[in-house]
């Protein structure tokens, strides 16, 4: 990912952080919980490619599930990639983020799959939308929705304006698919909360990123972050039990993970140590958070509890 160089960047800075070499560069990162909590998904390229892998929620049994088809031919160009897990309310099913569609070494189209939480028939969502860069699906709470980021495309790349979408799990066509945000701007890492009604968002308006909050249909959208000790805040994480969103703020070269009440009041910063930490994801019972750290330019993920104390590393 290289922090440091992306912390400018904000949206693209940590949604597709380590998406472009092929080399092995130790990347751990993306976690997300099973809805048992007994496991978490993570995005990783310790085999050369970035996949999906999966482990116990203490870091053991460290599994591989995704092997993308066209890893070789698209090694360096980032549209091999497996990444960005979300796991169905149910725990059976995972979605993630994919270019093995691609035809082309310079036509980067990602699309958005899914497949069984054991890795097996994997198959694209009927959901993806063409010459668009879909990305960090995340699965409605009662399961019959997937909500996402999609960018235009062109063959030079992303066109730099995303929006919010929705659509339900077996979309019959493009047209079953919602644009919730509807701005020429870029609106990026949708989390649903626990009851389905809201859905909360980062945005760049006014010149920097921050954490909205809309209702599902797109209607009464507010703004909750204003930069309260950092510049940008993005990659919002809605609290299993509602009470508080967790997010990335973004100070010069520094991230560090904050918690905010869902209502915008009592910011918490939750880390402080000597590496950046970003992309934070809640443990089903809302005690612990996971997240990414890249201590000495390594990315790891590590778990800590929902006040930012007991900081455990998983990956190594």
């Amino acid at each position: 990912m290289g922090v440091l160089a992306i912390l400018t960047a904000a949206i693209f800075v940590l949604g597709n952080l380590g998406k472009l070499s092929g080399t092995a560069r130790h990347i751990n990162e993306e976690p997300a919980w099973s809805p048992d909590g007994s496991q978490i998904a993570f995005t990783s390229d310790r085999g050369g490619n970035d996949d999906i892998y999966v482990m116990n929620s203490n870091g053991t049994n460290i599994r591989q599930l995704t092997s993308n088809p066209f890893a070789a031919l698209f090694l360096n160009s980032g549209n091999a990639a497996d990444f960005a897990p979300a796991w169905s309310p149910n725990g059976k099913q995972i979605a993630f983020v994919s270019g093995r569609n691609n035809s082309s070494i310079t036509y980067v189209d990602t699309d958005i799959f899914i497949m069984d939480a054991n890795g097996q028939n994997v198959t694209e969502w009927k959901g993806s939308r063409p010459y668009a860069a879909d990305k960090y699906p995340e699965w409605s709470p009662d399961g019959c929705c997937i909500i996402f980021t999609s960018s235009p495309i062109t063959a030079s790349g992303e066109t730099g304006v995303s929006n919010i979408y929705l659509g339900s799990k077996n979309p019959g066509s493009e047209a079953d698919i919602t644009n919730l945000t509807l701005v020429d701007a870029m609106d990026s890492d949708p989390s649903w909360s626990p009851d389905g009604t809201r859905v909360a968002f980062s945005s760049y308006k006014d010149d920097n990123w921050h954490i909205y909050v809309m209702n599902k249909d797109g209607s009464g959208m507010v703004q909750i972050t204003f930069g309260q000790g950092s510049e940008a805040e993005i990659s919002p994480e809605w609290s299993p039990d509602g009470a508080h969103i967790v997010y990335t703020g973004v100070l010069g070269t520094r991230a560090d993970i904050y918690s905010i009440n869902v209502d915008g009041s009592q910011m918490v910063k939750l880390t402080n140590g000597p590496a950046n930490s970003y992309l934070a994801a809640w443990s089903p019972d809302s005690r612990r958070i996971a997240f990414v750290s890249n201590l000495e330019g390594v990315e790891n993920i590590s778990v800590m509890n929902a006040d930012g104390s007991n900081v455990v590393q998983l990956t190594k």
